[in-house]
């Protein structure tokens, strides 16, 4: 086990702490009767449950359900440690523009509610491991693919669904969020293309 942690990444193994850390943080106080979750999850900017704090805390927090933190670790222990293998040292650079890109595009649709998780980062790492060449051997590279387009699918069609009947509700939501992760990490694909000049 030791030796598999110490295998993670440094960008990685950051997200993991800090998302882990708030976790528990968010089920001890909750025994208080303090709700971290709606003080740490972004709402929109003109809810005024908005507060500043929620830019740098959306992504990393989560409700207290644990298969929501579990699902999220899991994505980026799949695709988030692949795609830090691949970008290296640019590798925080695809997270911050997928945190900022998420804030920006999640003041769109009217909700009452807030967004949090790490599934916008997991979203993003799995379009651009898509994308992106990779040293793992076919036979692990491909089923990856596959079950990355599979993941996007379902989320689109989740998201399309809503959309055209006008039902903006949490699943909604949710899969608008996935789908700018999606589309972070192609754009930051695109960009690393362009700036390596292939």
């Amino acid at each position: 086990m030791k030796k598999l942690i110490k295998e993670i990444p440094v960008v990685s193994k950051i997200i993991f702490s800090i998302s882990i850390l708030i976790y528990l943080l968010t089920v001890i106080v909750s025994f208080f009767q303090i709700d971290l979750i709606n003080f740490l999850g972004l709402y929109q900017f003109d809810n005024e449950k908005f507060n500043p704090l929620q830019i740098l805390t959306f992504t990393f927090s989560h409700d207290l359900m644990p298969d929501h933190i579990i699902y999220n670790i899991s994505f980026l222990l799949i695709f988030g440690v692949q795609c830090e293998f691949l970008l290296k040292k640019d590798f925080y650079k695809l997270i911050l523009f997928t945190i900022c890109l998420a804030i920006l595009g999640l003041q769109i649709f009217d909700q009452n509610s807030n967004h949090l998780g790490l599934s916008i980062i997991g979203f993003s790492t799995i379009s651009y491991f898509i994308l992106s060449k990779n040293t793992l051997p076919v036979v692990l590279s491909t089923p990856l693919k596959i079950l990355g387009l599979l993941f996007i699918f379902s989320e689109f069609v989740l998201f399309l669904k809503g959309y055209t009947n006008n039902v903006f509700d949490g699943n909604f939501h949710s899969s608008y969020a996935h789908m700018i992760g999606v589309l972070s990490g192609s754009i930051f694909y695109l960009y690393m293309k362009i700036k390596k000049g292939v």
